[in-house]
């Protein structure tokens, strides 16, 4: 399985200027995939330097019909003019995608620096070797209070995956389709835009074992 992981900045390219299509460009230049990873994905969102005026979503799932999209924003504002401004994360899959789990991570108070929301997608992907989950992420840049928290966030995740597929939910409710049993492995890959340095604390704590892999 290949996958490519990458902070797209909206299409913005080292020149400043925003270019979908050179994004896009690039990708397929570096070959097949069954996965693609894109973090900082705008829609709607003209305030953000260059311009990002285009559902970028909808424009990377045109790109690649034979993959499924899958988004999570991590901010949803207004855009001022009686719409919706939204940033986040997105996922192309030409594998089966199964649930879809979409988290928003932990933001605390760090007055000193800004920030801003973030967010993973959580995707269960069907592989020749069975399912196994996705997890897609953008943390913090500025805040090293909120990048830890975010990476402890993560691992929580994880151990609750984890303890789930060894301890699945008691049946009972089958006549419910809210209720039915959905893969939601162990196994793991995470990737993502982890705005850290090696040896950085929250580095350190995405690399300390952690049950399923």
């Amino acid at each position: 399985m290949r996958i490519l992981s990458w902070n797209i900045q909206w299409g913005r390219g080292a020149d400043g200027r925003v270019d979908l299509e050179r994004t896009l460009a690039a990708i397929r230049a570096a070959g097949e995939f069954d996965l693609i990873c894109l973090q900082e994905v705008a829609c709607n969102f003209p305030g953000l330097p260059g311009g990002a005026r285009e559902d970028e979503p909808a424009f990377f799932a045109r790109a690649f019909p034979r993959h499924e999209a899958a988004f999570v924003a991590a901010l949803d504002v207004p855009d001022g003019e009686g719409g919706r401004a939204r940033f986040g994360n997105l996922v192309l899959s030409s594998l089966p995608l199964g649930q879809l789990l979409r988290h928003q991570l932990p933001s605390p108070a760090d007055p000193a620096v800004p920030s801003m929301s973030r967010a993973c997608l959580e995707a269960m992907v069907l592989t020749a070797a069975g399912w196994m989950r996705v997890m897609t992420t953008h943390l913090e840049y500025y805040s090293v209070r909120q990048r830890e928290a975010q990476a402890g966030a993560l691992r929580a995740l994880q151990l609750e995956a984890a303890l789930l597929a060894a301890r699945p939910p008691a049946k009972g409710k089958e006549s419910s389709p809210a209720f039915a049993a959905h893969p939601r492995p162990a196994s793991a890959v995470l990737c993502g835009d982890f705005n850290c340095e090696p040896g950085s604390p929250a580095y350190a704590l995405l690399q300390q074992p952690m049950p399923g892999g």
